[in-house]
């Protein structure tokens, strides 16, 4: 399209309105819809990339949302029969050893690891513990969230 400045016809890729100076200048200028082509295009991709990235963590937040839980079973026993202790780790994990621990006093009889590979669980693990014949009363089983960074506890009593 021909525009007359002074006494020249000068001819533009774009011209755009009277008031876009870079058209007035000769510069070229994309079209707005090559402009929202692009955009919508760059987010899709960021969308998709950002899905992949975070992968793992869509998939693992499904099972992590609550904190550690602890489960024996079963809750009423005898006096040397086994226990089956069931921990489901937290966001952060937990420690691999576990204490059995009376009920009345706070005192510890024992603690055992769990068998994670690591010193930190972090996937679900199960141990069997056999009690001792002495036992009697409320006892439980205490497990170190390093999410919360406390001891989440598992009641159970010895007939």
């Amino acid at each position: 399209m021909p525009v007359w400045v002074g006494s020249k016809i000068k001819r533009f890729k774009y011209v755009l309105d009277n008031s876009n100076k870079m058209a007035k200048r000769g510069l070229n200028v994309m079209p707005r819809k090559d402009n929202k082509v692009l955009v919508i295009g760059l987010l899709i991709v960021f969308v998709i990339a950002l899905a992949v990235l975070n992968f793992g963590r869509f998939t693992g937040s499904v099972t992590k949302i609550g904190g550690t839980t602890v489960k024996v079973e079963p809750e009423t026993i005898r006096a040397g029969d086994t226990i089956t202790i069931s921990v489901v780790p937290g966001k952060k994990g937990t420690y691999n050893q576990y204490a059995i621990c009376d009920g009345d006093n706070d005192v510890c009889q024992a603690k055992p690891r769990m068998a994670c590979g690591q010193f930190k669980c972090v996937k679900p693990v199960t141990d069997v513990y056999k009690t001792w014949a002495n036992w009697e009363g409320i006892h439980y089983v205490k497990v170190f969230d390093y999410d919360t960074k406390e001891y989440v506890r598992a009641y159970f009593t010895i007939e």
